[in-house]
């Protein structure tokens, strides 16, 4: 589990990637300070998380925005990208970016 500091991002924070994505390949809880509180920005240049791994794992992703993300290619994700299978469990909202040049909010892979 990754939990946020409150008392660092209790006003609202942007964390601006500037190395690329987060590669996930574990199960993971990332537990942010709240949707106006912590961003997590893809700088335009990648997309904030690769969750891909060679066996089922169990990743959740709270009280965070992911905002201002590139996709590599067509149908890759622009903010998120899935290799496997994805599910939804009490999600706020899941805005799709507006931008064409940025790609699709979440891209899917079933291998």
């Amino acid at each position: 589990v990754i939990n946020f500091d409150p008392t660092v991002f209790a006003s609202a924070s942007t964390i601006t990637l500037t190395s690329g994505q987060i590669t996930v390949s574990d199960s993971v809880v990332i537990n942010g300070t709240g949707m106006s509180q912590l961003t997590i920005s893809g700088n335009k240049a990648s997309r904030a998380f690769n969750i891909t791994s060679a066996s089922v794992i169990d990743v959740t992703l709270n009280k965070m925005t992911i905002t201002d993300c590139f996709s590599p290619g067509a149908g890759d994700g622009g903010a998120i990208f899935v290799a496997g299978l994805l599910m939804f469990a009490g999600h706020r909202a899941l805005t799709p970016t507006k931008d064409p040049r940025l790609g699709e909010s979440l891209g899917f892979e079933n291998s």
